[in-house]
């Protein structure tokens, strides 16, 4: 081969040596002979080729120009001759085997420059034929010289084009077809040092790889296993990464470093890759739900025929630089005379490539791909509600009752959901509809949240989940709090390395007593911000504590009536209490004076529960009269829920969205606190005596029998139960605790504290806390997660605390040793 150039040459050339059959006498001269006009020396000269490779040394100037001027650029008819010549019939003359040569002028310029390309192509046409011009591939015999590897060019004969990209949602990847180098360095090659068959021959079988390969999902470009478009390097990357697809990885990747805000980057890893986060139909599809076209959403949903150049992604073979496509299209009217007997074929191929030319916009089908048990029905509803909420927002009431009725009735049969969406037509406002609603308005994050749920129906090959990444960290996380037993933190694990809490943190020292009460205690709950600890006894007295010194802050004294249920108001200013006397009271806990008394109940009042806003309250009774009522802070009577059952136990939601409430009947009513009608009812099969909701309003705790059921609130399924506590004719409560509601913890009759992992349903502790009789209820510190109360019938209350914890002398100090 020839010596390299100096790296700071910027008129270095690529010569192509093709073996081709000398022209006919009165042919045109070709492409091929242009070499010799400008030398006049043999191809082998020029090249500075000899028989030993090793001891060859070419001509000085051998890939530079001649010195007097660079060669000229080459016009449409210099391409003509050259395609005249290439498809001129064989006038049967003696056959050559001397090789002719090309120049090709500054290689840094052929790079981007495409008329370079074609005649490089058009040297190959000489062998090959028709071959299209959209695959310039290397054919027949033609060979191409490649530089040393401290040569100050690459290869010219390949090209390499991306598409301009502001987004991985958009149209990514790089769309290249050239043997340039994965790494994307100027062009160069990295195989300069195998000998020219080799690389030929590899070449060659990557090409074939690329028009054999199926193209990916999501992507318009064939897939490779190193990553990239195409890559000459003999180091192909692995076709997984430790196990997982590779394809999965680097799409969630370049979708996470756009969440990120790293754009550029997630432009380039998508660029490299040759992958994308979604098609053009998909991101057409994001744009829809996220702008408000509800037409255009329901019509790529639905598959109807939509434009080619809109919603269609591209094929490998059709992405081309438009400024090229014209260039090609004024060279072909230029050369057009020259190629009668292909003229047909190029007329089709003109017409398929420029369908604009005849304002003839194709149409095609564009179908979304649906997940596994999808139902389209259930999205087009969801689609249509956002719309018909959105028209009631803008107070467009003639076109959302003509939404409702024309659009979402025909698509749904649940009668109850179409009568709360048509209730909202009553609203007053848009408040008044956001509130009803429980949406916040298309300038909210409705149409994001839109998005998603219909995400989840839509096949993950071709749309990707909204921040997949930040999900499946997120499950990783709580994998790792699943498997710790004693996880009672709030502070999230760490993904550097595997995450287990210390049992010596977790509470289970029964470390100071209360003894104040002179009966049976029946119930506690600490206030909602930690500091005052409340206990209900027999004797009719509520006692509250200070924490952490459990001072005695106030004595509610109710004369001697049985204390069955108390509960803080939301500002832990109030406090209800509920007797065997059929009354409830509101009290006020700084002063310790009854502010209201409800008596209208004529059974026990056995619960009690505050709404949200603190401005009202809602009791349970025995009373089959009046099962259950809403009061205002002076007791006067809100509203009164009808129906023949008892009520056990009863709460009401920290959004406010449901009061729920469990019956003597063995049957779990729920309610919407709002509009005060009944949403579901559960029957059991067991009695029920306790009714715990969770902070977030997801699932309830109930006491069903000898075991103890986690609930769903939305689906009303059983999400897990535990067993092990001994309920059989007493009132035994259980309770969420821990940090994050990480933990259930009930009594037992048989006077142990259990202690269960609310994600795996594990037994953690089984404590002995009141020998000799019953464990009533449990009441874990809100703000303190190391720290949690019991009361039992031996009218002691326990506080539980970790073993490092000191307490304060004022207090008795249980033996720890016992």
């Amino acid at each position: 081969m020839g010596t390299p150039q100096d790296d700071t040459s910027t008129a270095a050339t690529l010569t192509i040596a093709t073996v081709s059959p000398p022209a006919p006498d009165n042919a045109s001269p070709s492409p091929s002979s242009i070499s010799e006009v400008l030398d006049g020396s043999p191809t082998a000269a020029v090249l500075g080729l000899a028989s030993d490779p090793a001891s060859a040394e070419p001509a000085e100037d051998a890939l530079s120009p001649p010195p007097t001027a660079p060669p000229a650029p080459l016009t449409g008819a210099d391409i003509g001759v050259s395609r005249r010549r290439a498809r001129s019939p064989s006038s049967g003359s003696d056959r050559s085997a001397t090789p002719q040569v090309v120049p090709l002028w500054n290689a840094e310029r052929s790079h981007r420059d495409p008329v370079s390309s074609r005649l490089a192509a058009a040297g190959a046409r000489n062998q090959s034929g028709r071959s299209s011009r959209k695959r310039r591939r290397i054919e027949g015999e033609m060979r191409v010289e490649v530089p040393s590897p401290t040569s100050a060019f690459g290869s010219s004969v390949g090209r390499s084009r991306s598409n301009g990209m502001s987004g991985p949602s958009l149209r990514k990847g790089a769309r290249s077809r050239s043997g340039n180098d994965a790494n994307g360095t100027n062009g160069k090659s990295r195989t300069t040092q195998q000998p020219r068959q080799q690389q030929h021959q590899q070449q060659r079988q990557q090409q074939q790889q690329q028009q054999q390969q199926p193209t990916s999902n999501g992507s318009s470009s064939p897939p490779h296993p190193n990553g990239s478009t195409l890559s000459s390097s003999p180091y192909a990357l692995a076709s997984d990464y430790f196990g997982h697809d590779r394809e999965e990885v680097t799409r969630i990747l370049i979708q996470s470093l756009d969440d990120l805000g790293y754009h550029a980057a997630a432009t380039t890893l998508s660029r490299e890759s040759g992958y994308e986060v979604e098609s053009a139909a998909i991101a057409a599809f994001r744009s829809a739900v996220l702008h408000g076209d509800w037409a255009g959403a329901e019509t790529l949903l639905s598959g109807l025929p939509m434009s080619t150049d809109d919603a269609a992604p591209l094929g490998p073979d059709e992405h081309e630089d438009p400024d090229e496509d014209n260039r090609e299209q004024e060279h072909e009217h230029d050369t057009d005379h020259d190629q009668d007997q292909d003229q047909d074929h190029n007329h089709d191929r003109h017409r398929h490539r420029h369908r604009d030319h005849d304002h003839d916009h194709d149409l095609q089908r564009v179908d979304i791909l649906l997940a596994d048990g999808a139902d389209k029905k259930e999205m087009l509803f969801a689609i249509r509600q956002q719309k018909y909420l959105e028209l009631l927002e803008d107070r467009n009431l003639s076109k959302a009752l003509m939404v409702l009725r024309q659009e979402l009735t025909p698509l749904h049969k649940d009668i109850s959901r179409l009568h709360a969406l048509s209730s909202m037509m009553m609203c007053q406002s848009a408040e008044d509809l956001k509130a009803q609603a429980n949406w916040d308005g298309a300038a909210g994050r409705s149409r994001r949240n839109l998005l998603s749920d219909l995400s989840a129906s839509i096949s993950p090959s071709v749309m990707i989940p909204e921040r997949r990444l930040a999900i499946l960290l997120h499950k990783v996380k709580q994998n790792q709090i699943i498997s710790c037993l004693y996880h009672n933190t709030t502070v999230p694990p760490s993904l550097y390395f595997d995450h287990a809490c210390d049992r010596s943190h977790f509470p289970l020292e029964s470390a100071l007593r209360l003894d104040e009460q002179a009966d049976e205690v029946w119930y506690l709950q600490f206030s909602n911000d930690g500091s005052r600890l409340a206990t209900a006894a027999r004797d009719g007295r509520v006692i509250i504590y200070d924490v952490p010194f459990f001072n005695i802050r106030q004595t509610l004294d109710h004369g001697g009536e049985g204390v069955i249920h108390i509960a803080w108001s939301p500002d832990d200013k109030k406090l209800l209490s509920s007797t065997h006397n059929h009354t409830a009271r509101v009290w006020d806990v700084e002063i310790g004076v009854c502010l209201a008394t409800v008596e209208q109940h004529t059974e026990p009042v056995t619960a009690c529960a505050w709404s949200p806003d603190g401005n009202s309250f809602v009791t349970g009774s025995l009373d089959r009269q009046m099962p259950m009522g809403l009061w205002n802070l002076n007791g006067s009577r809100i509203h009164a829920w009808a129906g023949n059952f008892r009520v056990q136990h009863c709460c009401v939601t920290a959004d406010g969205r449901r009061l729920v409430a469990i019956s003597m009947d063995k049957k779990i009513h729920v309610y919407d606190f709002r509009t005060r009608e009944i949403e579901y009812t559960i029957p059991t099969m067991e009695e029920l005596t306790c009714l715990t909701v969770s902070r977030d309003c997801q699932h309830m705790l109930v006491n069903v029998g000898k075991e103890i059921q986690l609930i769903d609130m939305d689906t009303a399924d059983v999400v897990r139960r535990f067993c092990g506590q001994k309920q059989t004719k007493y009132v035994v409560r259980s309770s969420f605790g821990g940090a994050g509601e990480n933990f259930v913890v009930s009594g037992s009759e048989d006077s142990y504290i259990l202690i269960w992992h609310r994600e795996n349903g594990t037994l953690v502790e089984k404590l002995e806390a009141h020998p000799g009789g019953c464990v009533n209820g449990i009441a874990w510190n809100p703000v303190n997660p190391t720290m949690f109360a019991s009361c039992g019938d031996d009218t002691r209350v326990l506080m539980y605390v970790r073993r490092s914890y000191v307490p304060p002398p004022s207090i008795c100090i249980l033996d720890r040793n016992r």
